[in-house]
Formats: structure tokens, C-alpha cells, sequence
């Protein structure tokens, strides 16, 4: 494969430089970076990371310029999170309340004289971090830092949650740190150990086989021809009642899973769930199913298809999942009945059967 044209950078050099010391940005042609060189020439407005060079890279320049074009005209929606530590029969969607973060991340650290609000702030960032993180912390603080106590007590007190806050980070130590985190909100929003953050992204960037365990994903030029880039040029919008839906799935802040998703009238059909061996969990399975369901929903369907002729691994283990958990969700098997009039890669049969739940 070809990786860049003659006038170009031979980005063979650059991928090999990138799998070395994928940290690094420090990969020019003609003297510019390859980050700003893609930038300018492609006119792409969102900031690239190492990973989308590689991506670019190994595209020829007329589907260069398309992805560019995609990449501009592309958006992340409808995002949720869902905590992967809720027990069975609770919801396990996760609802940041920005406003506590910080709070409930100090007292879960420091404790509390009112056992009520103590408990309260530990289930609350126990959802994020893992209650065994919160231990941690208590003991470390507890053990090594009580003269910090009564600082941070009046700082609390003062209404001064970011002085507090301030105070334990001061202290260098990671367990505490691994608590406080939550507290790092941000308008792009927060990560945790077991916090699985799912958006619908029409991206192609945002979707990577390496990753996602995917063969229709980038980065290559025949992924992008026959995958990805027939996903994007045929995705789902409020004027059509037909075309593709994808939802990428991060834990912990890292892409790990995604679904490719064929809406066609009222039917949602769940084609697929791709995803790296760190996504093949149970919780993790649970969380994705729930969402999409709720997906399905608020896209008006009256009925959601998952598909069960998936090959990779990951989307046998979820059909394997669907087959034990078919009672709890109320699954049945039925053929499916959808036309597929679709413009891209599906792998759902009308031959077989699939598991169908009416909204």
C-alpha cells in the first residue's frame, strides 16, 4: 500500500515513528508537523492526535480529502454514562451532579461527622472509582496525613471545596489523587475506572479497528472505502427513516467498543457490537444493551433487532451474553422483517434468527 503521494512524506517512516514513540508529535514534512501539515492542507478543524496521522496516513489523497471534509461536518451527541458497578436491579446510569463532584471526592477522603451525608459521598464516587480506591485513600490519609484534618475541615466549612480540594492534592499521594480525580470536571466531560461514557459520533476518527476489533473501521484505504466511510455517507438523520447509526463506547476515558446500528422505519437493528477483549464484561454488556435500547427509543422505533450473525469475537461473546440474560430482558428469537435496503456493510441475515424486543 501506497502511504502518502510522491510528493508527500513517505509515512511508512512516520507510522514506524509513531509505534516507537507514539507520545511524540515531532513528525514534519517539509519542516511543519505532520498534525499541522493535515491541519492546513485538509482545512480539518478538530485538533489531531498521534493516532489520526496514522489514520490519515493511510489513506489515498482523494479519501484523504473526504474524511477531512466528514471529520468537519461531524459531531458527538446524546452522550450518557453508566457506571459498571451497579448491582442487578439497579439503573446503572450515571447522572453527574457537577455541583457535588468535588465535595462528595473530599468527604470520601476525609470522612465526615454526619454518617448520612459520609455514606451518601462514598456511594456517589464509589460509582466512579471502585470502593476498593476509596479505602485506599481513607487509609493513606488516615495513616499518614490526620494533621491535614482540620485544615481541610475549615475549608469545607468555609465553603471553600477547591481550597480543600487543593489541600490533599498538595500532598503528592497517588491513592488520594486516584479519588479526587472525579473532582477534574470538564466540559468534555469526566472518566473514571468504571464509568463507560457512550455517544453516538459520525467521526470516522473516532473509530479505529486496532481498538474497536473492527475490520470495516480505519485505519486503510479499503476499510475506508468499503466500511467506515459508507457508514458516514449514509448515516442516520430526523429527515431520513432509513440509514446508519454508530456509538462509541470509552472506559476510563479510552476507547474500547462500539455498535454499527441500521435504522430503517421503525426498526433499530443493532448489526453489531465490536470492541478490544477489555470490553467483553458482563457490566460492561449490560450497560450497552440498556443503552441501546434507550437509543432506540428516542429515535421513535417501535422495535430493536440485535442481529446474532456477528464474527469477531466481541460480538459473539455479546450474542453469548443475549442468550443467557434473553429471560431478564425479555428477548424472544424472530425472523427478521426489514427490508435492508442499505448502501453499506451489514452482516445481519434475513435467513436467520434474531433477537427482537417491541419498545
Amino acid at each position: 500500500m501506497s502511504w502518502m503521494s510522491d510528493s508527500e512524506l513517505h509515512v511508512k517512516k512516520a507510522r514506524d515513528f509513531l509505534g516507537e514513540h507514539a507520545e511524540n508529535s515531532r513528525i514534519y514534512h517539509n519542516g511543519r508537523s505532520l498534525k499541522r501539515y493535515y491541519a492546513e492542507r485538509y482545512r480539518i478543524k478538530r485538533r489531531l492526535v498521534d493516532r489520526d496521522i496514522e489514520m490519515l496516513s493511510s489513506l489515498g489523497e482523494d479519501n484523504r480529502k473526504l474524511v477531512a471534509k466528514q471529520i468537519n461536518n461531524s459531531h458527538r451527541i446524546n452522550k450518557r454514562l453508566y457506571t459498571i458497578l451497579a448491582d442487578d436491579n439497579e439503573d446503572n446510569t450515571f447522572n453527574i451532579d457537577k455541583d457535588k463532584l468535588s465535595y462528595y471526592s473530599v468527604i470520601s477522603v476525609v470522612g465526615s461527622r454526619d454518617p448520612v451525608l459520609e455514606k451518601e459521598a462514598i456511594d456517589y464516587v464509589s460509582k466512579i472509582v471502585g470502593l476498593k480506591t476509596i479505602r485506599r485513600a481513607r487509609d493513606s490519609f488516615n495513616s499518614n496525613y490526620k494533621s491535614k484534618l482540620k485544615e481541610t475541615v475549615e475549608e469545607i466549612r468555609n465553603n471553600d471545596i477547591d481550597g480543600a480540594v487543593k489541600t490533599l492534592k498538595d500532598l503528592n499521594e497517588k491513592t488520594i489523587d486516584d479519588v479526587l480525580s472525579v473532582a477534574n470536571y470538564t466540559k468534555r466531560g469526566m472518566s473514571g475506572r468504571y464509568l463507560l461514557s457512550a455517544v453516538e459520533s459520525n467521526n470516522p476518527l473516532d473509530y479505529n479497528r486496532k481498538i474497536q476489533i473492527a475490520c470495516v473501521y480505519l485505519p486503510g484505504e479499503e476499510e475506508y472505502k468499503a466500511g467506515i466511510g459508507r457508514y458516514i455517507r449514509n448515516y442516520y438523520t430526523k429527515d431520513r427513516d432509513k440509514g446508519f447509526l454508530l456509538v462509541r463506547y470509552d472506559l476510563n476515558g479510552k476507547a474500547i467498543g462500539s455498535a454499527i446500528c441500521y435504522i430503517e422505519n421503525n426498526k433499530f437493528l443493532v448489526d453489531s457490537v465490536e470492541g478490544h477483549r477489555t470490553f467483553r464484561k458482563a457490566p460492561i454488556f449490560d450497560a450497552v444493551y440498556k443503552d441501546l435500547v434507550y437509543r432506540a427509543k428516542s429515535k421513535g422505533a417501535k422495535e430493536i433487532i440485535f442481529g446474532t450473525d456477528g464474527v469477531n469475537e466481541t460480538a459473539r461473546d455479546f450474542i453469548r451474553y443475549l442468550e443467557e440474560s434473553k429471560d431478564k430482558y425479555g428477548l424472544r428469537k424472530e425472523a427478521i422483517n426489514m427490508k435492508l435496503n442499505k448502501n453499506a456493510y451489514i452482516e445481519t441475515s434475513k435467513e436467520k434468527l434474531h433477537y427482537e424486543l417491541y419498545l
